[in-house]
């Protein structure tokens, strides 16, 4: 059956923090070493240094050599994830949930996708802030399930399927800025695409974050714990 995204779902929960985000990906795109059994719903919550996961068609444009070591020697190192889309910047600023589930009879991709969105709308909810859910055109990795806060983007997302031990799994992912200035994501994402030779930009005004819409600052902590299952409302 197809998750339930009309009540708050019980997931296996894990926090890491990753000595890079090339690292956080292998775990992310597979669980790998994961402490959870592979027919269980899992949530998987981390952080890491500042990086840029590139999808596979950014690996492919003409200038992905140059733009990686450009991005590289100004602290952002560039990692190539399995998911589509396009370029996503990742920093101690940004909490990145990942929810991995088995496939099962009715799970699709607008499904899983849905199931993410739900926990996202939720959290924000529960820190009173209404979710605006489409097309960020203008920020980094546009999709239809981005995530938004009076216009300005503070989360996206990604979903991959693969086989893993003969299960199926499907792994929605999500970064959330908390507290990252739009104008460094934004430049960072801008040198990548400008030395790869690509007309793709992201505009710095098209990017928000949790603590920007709260106007304080929000401990990774409090986002946690809005985020378990009958938090009460921050």
């Amino acid at each position: 059956m197809p998750p339930d995204t009309a009540a708050p779902a019980t997931y296996a929960r894990q926090l890491k923090r990753f000595a890079s985000a090339e690292e956080a990906l292998r775990r992310q795109d597979g669980f790998d070493t994961s402490p959870f059994a592979p027919d269980q719903p899992s949530l998987l919550v981390w952080q890491s240094p500042r990086g840029l996961l590139a999808a596979p068609s950014d690996s492919r444009l003409a200038g992905f050599g140059d733009a990686a070591r450009a991005c590289a020697a100004a602290g952002w190192p560039v990692a190539v994830r399995r998911a589509g889309g396009g370029l996503c910047p990742v920093s101690p600023g940004t909490l990145q949930l990942a929810i991995s589930r088995p496939v099962a009879g009715g799970l699709t991709i607008e499904a899983a996708y849905a199931e993410m969105v739900a926990l996202i709308e939720r959290l924000l909810g529960r820190f009173g802030l209404p979710a605006q859910v489409g097309t960020c055109e203008a920020a980094f990795c546009p999709g239809r399930y981005d995530i938004a806060i009076a216009g300005r983007k503070i989360a996206g997302m990604a979903q991959t399927w693969r086989s893993r031990a003969g299960v199926r799994t499907a792994t929605t992912g999500a970064s959330l800025i908390l507290d990252e200035d739009p104008e460094v994501l934004a430049d960072a994402v801008n040198l990548f695409y400008s030395t790869a030779q690509s007309p793709l930009r992201c505009d710095a005004g098209a990017i928000g974050s949790l603590s920007g819409a709260l106007a304080r600052d929000v401990p990774v902590a409090e986002v946690l714990a809005a985020l378990e299952p009958g938090a009460a409302p921050r």
